[in-house]
């Protein structure tokens, strides 16, 4: 009798840890997703911040309505907490156009809400939304001022386009940084424009500095470095191209970082065999060649801190994020590890 009585004791027991072990998984869950959600939000709410500062030839600001207008369709509850993000930055840039976003974005909603009474709201006409709003801003602002010149109508029309450019370019970015989709291959044009959405965003930071040292240029190298040491050659000096070429065009006097970045980019990934090291050697010896024929010794010395900076975060990243990053980049080992895992299931 008694043994019966202790098995069932400990029977009981049993069920009892394993309903205590079944809510707390469920807890689990729950808070996994509850800070997935948080992440999510405050990625949007940062990245709008900043892309609200970033400018083109000190006129244009092209970025936050696009990136408005992307994140209206994948992340309708974050409409206004990107659309309030976006104008903060845009009235802490260092030329501010918080008028012309603020009315873009206004009428941007506007259109798009009549659209959603018509059942037209497509995230596909999105482009096109934001190339008339952004035009219509434009040559309104230019009509109150007496500007109706070639030039400013010349600008007018260049805005527009990047806005559609953009619109399509986010629109491939932003659910791949997000990780909303359940595919697991990307196309070797989404990674790009992944890199052309971060490189915008690293034009929200021109004009901020420590001791001389530019937060701009510090981020882009170690953005090199990542995609350096995760996919190679190839991908570092595209990465290099691509953030060296957004950067030149929201400051002009930063037209050299193309041709740096690019080759630094080259020298980390031919490195990489050397692991994170050799990667931090190649970027250094890199910026360091290049950054020789600025000609001024303290833009030299400037320009080689920033690589140091970067190279000290590079080190510091850790181990986990850039095997992330190796496994959604076409032809590295993690990405063929990765694919084969997904075939087996």
């Amino acid at each position: 009798m008694d043994k019966w009585s202790g098995s069932g004791r400990w029977g009981s027991r049993w069920a009892g840890w394993k309903e205590r072990a079944g809510r707390r998984s469920f807890a689990d869950n729950r808070l996994a997703k509850a800070l997935a959600a948080r992440r999510d939000a405050l990625l949007i709410v940062g990245m709008a911040f900043l892309l609200g500062r970033a400018m083109i030839l000190e006129e244009l600001s092209p970025f936050a309505l696009a990136f408005l207008a992307v994140v209206s369709y994948l992340r309708k509850d974050l409409i206004y907490a990107a659309g309030a993000a976006s104008l903060a930055g845009a009235l802490l840039a260092v030329h501010a156009q918080l008028a012309a976003i603020a009315c873009g974005m206004a009428l941007f909603l506007l259109i798009r809400k009549g659209l959603e009474r018509f059942e037209r709201a497509d995230i596909a006409a999105a482009p096109l939304i934001v190339m008339i709003t952004a035009g219509s801003v434009r040559l309104f602002a230019l009509l109150l001022t007496d500007q109706m010149h070639w030039y400013p109508l010349m600008l007018a029309g260049i805005e527009a386009v990047l806005g559609f450019v953009l619109t399509l370019i986010f629109t491939q970015a932003l659910p791949v940084l997000m990780m909303r989709r359940k595919k697991v291959r990307l196309r070797t044009e989404e990674v790009v424009c992944l890199i052309i959405l971060l490189a915008s965003v690293m034009t929200g930071m021109v004009g901020w500095s420590v001791e001389g040292l530019s937060a701009a240029h510090i981020m882009s190298r170690y953005l090199i470095l990542v995609f350096a040491v995760a996919g190679g050659a190839l991908i570092g000096a595209s990465v290099g191209v691509i953030a060296g070429l957004i950067l030149s065009l929201a400051d002009i006097t930063a037209i050299y970082q193309i041709g740096l970045l690019a080759f630094a980019g080259m020298l980390a990934g031919l490195m990489r065999e050397a692991g994170r090291m050799g990667t931090a050697v190649g970027m250094l010896i890199g910026s360091t060649i290049l950054s020789l024929y600025i000609g001024e010794q303290s833009a030299i010395a400037a320009s080689t801190w920033e690589s140091a900076v970067a190279v000290l975060a590079f080190l510091l990243t850790p181990r986990a994020l850039i095997k992330w990053t190796a496994q959604y980049v076409p032809g590295t080992k993690e990405y063929d590890n990765l694919q084969q895992d997904y075939a087996r299931r």
